[in-house]
């Protein structure tokens, strides 16, 4: 058995690594996208699957253009059964498609046809879904439209945050693509058409959705900061002293929420900061949310707890 993998994600490094530490076939090449520049200083960084390759010493290309000759050369060099691709971020043209013997396998981190697109484990938890999974499925030119090969699914906790939920795919993935890809290969496995009907797509999150909005129920909020914890992240901006130079960034790393219907509550707006059994919380549509940890603009993670009890002030102030 020799492939190739294709992947550039973190997710994808968890579950190249998932599938290396438990005796699966290592593959023959590695190809992920370019360093990019990263934080303030905009230093190239690779990718988590390239740094990973370089560990384990596996081969590995960085292709700008997936259509120039000399990288499609390459790949044919290598005489792959077949690819397998999760979290490579480009779309694979017919070029190379047609390449590989026994095509290209994805693995999504989603039970297609739902969630088709770039952010399926956030989308999971944002719209409170009872169940995931991950799907194996055969790529055409589409957007993660091909026949599907295998499934297995979990049952969501409500509890889980993106990062959480991320490792638990990662190792559902390692368990499927072992099981599958065999009985794939050998002609075993009957594919199964996605129906475009039941499609569903998730799109890139826009800086735009970090900010939190306490006009909601307390449950949608708690599900926006688990899904984007820890990237992006999320957060509230307080007006501390009336004027646009002083607003106050808090970014909410985690908490919870709490439905009531206490007088003392709903008398308050949605988004005033209050103090609740000694812990900082936010008055939301149904209820509150208990802000367990926070990081201030330029400081370190500090729970809500000792943030309000330093910042006394904020009890009564606005989040908008």
């Amino acid at each position: 058995m020799k492939y190739i993998f294709f992947g550039s994600s973190n997710f994808s490094k968890l579950l190249l690594e998932n599938l290396i530490k438990d005796g699966f076939e290592k593959p023959c090449l590695v190809v992920t996208q370019p360093a990019k520049p990263k934080g303030r200083h905009k230093i190239l960084s690779p990718t988590p699957v390239q740094m990973l390759a370089e560990f384990y010493s596996l081969p590995f290309l960085t292709p700008d253009n997936l259509e120039e000759k000399s990288f499609l050369q390459k790949i044919k060099k290598f005489k792959p059964d077949f690819a397998l691709l999760s979290g490579y971020g480009k779309i694979i043209p017919s070029s190379l498609l047609k390449i590989v013997n026994k095509g290209f396998l994805n693995l999504h981190p989603s039970l297609l046809e739902k969630y088709r697109g770039a952010t399926p484990i956030q989308a999971a938890i944002l719209n409170g879904d009872k169940k995931t999974g991950v799907t194996l499925f055969l790529m055409d030119e589409k957007l993660d439209h091909g026949p599907i090969i295998a499934q297995k699914e979990i049952i969501l906790e409500d509890n889980l945050n993106y990062s959480q939920l991320e490792e638990i795919l990662a190792q559902l993935g390692k368990e499927l693509i072992k099981e599958a890809i065999p009985l794939y290969l050998e002609g075993k496995i009957e594919l199964k058409p996605q129906d475009e009907e039941k499609a569903t797509y998730c799109h890139k999150i826009s800086s735009q959705e970090e900010k939190l909005d306490f006009n909601n129920s307390c449950f949608l909020v708690d599900r926006k900061v688990r899904a984007f914890n820890p990237f992006p992240g999320v957060y509230a901006e307080v007006n501390t002293k009336g004027t646009k130079n002083e607003i106050l960034r808090i970014k909410i790393i985690e908490g919870y929420p709490l439905k009531t219907n206490e007088p003392e509550i709903q008398k308050k707006k949605n988004g005033e900061i209050i103090k609740w059994n000694q812990e900082m919380a936010v008055k939301c549509q149904d209820g509150i949310y208990i802000l367990k940890t926070v990081r201030p603009a330029a400081k370190r993670d500090m729970s809500g707890k000792d943030f309000l009890a330093g910042h006394p002030w904020l009890i009564g102030k606005i989040f908008e």
